[in-house]
């Protein structure tokens, strides 16, 4: 495997200093040229970046070990561009057959034949064991879901990701009447959350208004488990998203403001959450776990004794060390946050962990973005 990386800087200059630097480093391929302007740029005024080029040839394996080595390189890669004033961009992952491919021209060009950046020691972290969360007991009361309001709110004027949202109201009573076929119900919640609402993690204009709905099809115990299990993990996903947003955009280079709709729906989830903590006592304990990661998202510490004790329930388990990370998020205890959230990317595979070296974000911050990832990697109880 080897691949390659983009890093922007703002000017000439340091586009150059960044590229000897990156050549020193090891890289045997590094180009610079002018780019676009900077993104989240806000300033009218058309202004010229440059953008620093680098291949790393590697070889790497392709397996576990050998992704996870690229991505310590990568680290240390943007570190050093961060050095120099610039920040990482974006880059790609590849067979080395396609390294002749993989080049750029641009007026500042380094070949350096046959080197490559020092590849670390990466020791083998093994995943602590995995506990199936159970959807038992499924106690599922016979109730009208109270979907009143939902005709009020104007969903024509809003959008979700393909356009009006005028279909939404029909999707949420679809979630609330047809859960009696597991297949339909599915099919039903992956066209109102993955493709409109919350569609690769982008919300929209329509996806705060839905959240009270949501909630309340979960606190009416209608639903059985397995679907409530999907809408508390729904609800935590955009919980965490704001957070993730934030520092994403402090990675590439942009001010710490949340992406669009994220505050809202944030703020949407945060008023409907003590309610759903009510349910904490009626729920199995693939639905507590989500609602732990959602207090911790939201310092509800009057439910810090229930944490903790699932915590020491699943110790020494995958979900057990998420657990003892919401524990130490809802206590604040920021040094303990920083550091499990490193740990556990030591042996979970986000693909994406450069959040834990951006400078400036605090150890809660982290930690509350790695239970965002862990609410989708945790084993639930297959149920039909």
């Amino acid at each position: 495997m080897a691949g390659t990386s983009y890093f922007v800087v703002p000017d000439e200059e340091t586009a150059r200093a960044l590229a000897e630097a990156f050549a020193e480093f090891g890289y045997p391929r590094v180009t610079a040229r002018p780019s676009r302007a900077l993104p989240f740029d806000v300033d009218p005024v058309e202004r010229t970046s440059w953008t620093v080029f680098v291949v790393d040839e590697g070889p790497y394996m392709t397996d576990k070990a050998g992704h996870r080595a690229y991505r310590e390189v990568g680290r240390r890669a943007a570190a050093v561009a961060r050095e120099h004033g610039g920040f990482f961009q974006g880059g790609s992952q590849f067979d080395v057959s396609q390294l002749g491919i993989a080049d750029q021209d641009g007026p500042i060009r380094l070949i350096n034949p046959g080197r490559r950046p020092a590849v670390p020691e990466i020791v083998e972290v093994p995943q602590p064991a995995d506990a199936i969360l159970s959807l038992s007991p499924d106690d599922i009361e016979k109730t009208e879901i109270d979907l009143s309001g939902l005709d009020d709110i104007d969903w024509a004027a809003l959008e979700h990701a393909h356009g009006s949202a005028e279909d939404i109201p029909g999707l949420i009573r679809g979630l609330a009447h047809d859960f009696e076929v597991w297949e339909e119900w599915a099919e039903i919640h992956s066209e109102l959350f993955g493709d409109n609402l919350m569609h690769q993690g982008t919300f929209y204009s329509a996806t705060a208004p839905a959240i009270p709905f949501i909630a309340r099809m979960v606190t009416s115990g209608a639903l059985p488990a397995i679907c409530r299990s999907y809408l508390y993990r729904d609800l935590t996903l955009a919980a965490g998203e704001r957070d993730a947003s934030m520092v994403s955009r402090m990675a590439f280079g942009g001010e710490p403001e949340p992406a669009a709709w994220t505050d809202e729906v944030h703020r949407a989830v945060g008023e409907v959450l003590p309610s759903l903590l009510e349910r904490w006592d009626f729920e199995p304990p693939a639905n507590r776990y989500p609602l732990a990661l959602l207090a911790a998202l939201y310092s509800r510490t009057e439910v810090i004794a229930k944490v903790e004790a699932m915590a020491h329930q699943f110790s020494d388990t995958k979900p057990g060390c998420y657990l003892r990370l919401a524990v130490a998020v809802l206590r604040g205890a920021d040094d303990d946050a920083a550091e499990m959230s490193e740990a556990i990317a030591a042996w979970e595979d986000y693909g994406d962990d450069r959040y834990l070296d951006e400078p400036g974000v605090s150890g809660t911050t982290k930690g509350r973005i790695t239970l965002t990832k862990g609410v989708l990697t945790t084993a639930y109880e297959e149920t039909s």
